[in-house]
């Protein structure tokens, strides 16, 4: 594997953060502050990929942090830092109310930065905006169920995916070596 593959693959992972809104997907099993590392293909598949370098661990942090990252990344108009917010930044979604609150703050987060997303962002945004937006609506219906399907499901559609691919590609141009991501 090249070194600019192994970059993409964990651009990638940094953007899925958001793209599959973090929460539930990405820290599915974190009720005793552990998360089990799980990386998705940009195939509308969740099954993880072999042989992919894992995440990093990042302690679960305060619901007030995080949605406070999520509003100072917005009010910044900066968009690798809202990724990056998503990223290293995860709440502690042990509480079905914390869960419901931080796809809320993501969904609201993600809705208002369509402000500030480059144009050639625009169209993938858009569904990016939409899959949270709905994650949210669908985490309040489970009442705060992390591994509620439904929730999973609104990211595995084709048009999920496109937009996950566009938006990964633009952060690994942009966000690489900036962010605290690895690249």
């Amino acid at each position: 594997m090249t070194e600019r593959r192994r970059r993409a693959g964990r651009s990638r992972l940094a953007v899925a953060a958001v793209l599959v809104g973090a929460l539930g997907v990405l820290g599915a099993a974190c009720s005793d502050g552990t998360r089990e590392q799980v990386i998705y293909s940009t195939t509308t598949s969740s099954a993880p990929e072999r042989g992919a370098e894992p995440a990093s661990t990042v302690p679960p942090v305060d619901l007030d942090e995080y949605e406070g990252a999520l509003r100072a990344a917005v009010a910044d108009s900066d968009l690798c830092a809202l990724l990056d917010a998503v990223e290293l930044r995860r709440p502690d979604v042990a509480d079905p109310e914390v869960v419901t609150r931080a796809y809320d703050a993501l969904a609201r987060a993600t809705e208002e930065a369509s402000s500030f997303v480059p144009d050639e962002l625009s169209a993938a945004w858009a569904e990016v905006v939409a899959a949270n937006r709905d994650a949210a609506r669908l985490a309040r219906r489970a009442k705060g169920a992390i591994g509620d399907p439904s929730i999973e499901a609104r990211f595995e559609t084709s048009t999920f995916s496109d937009a996950y691919v566009k938006v990964t590609g633009w952060a690994d141009l942009n966000c690489g070596g900036s962010t605290g991501r690895a690249g």
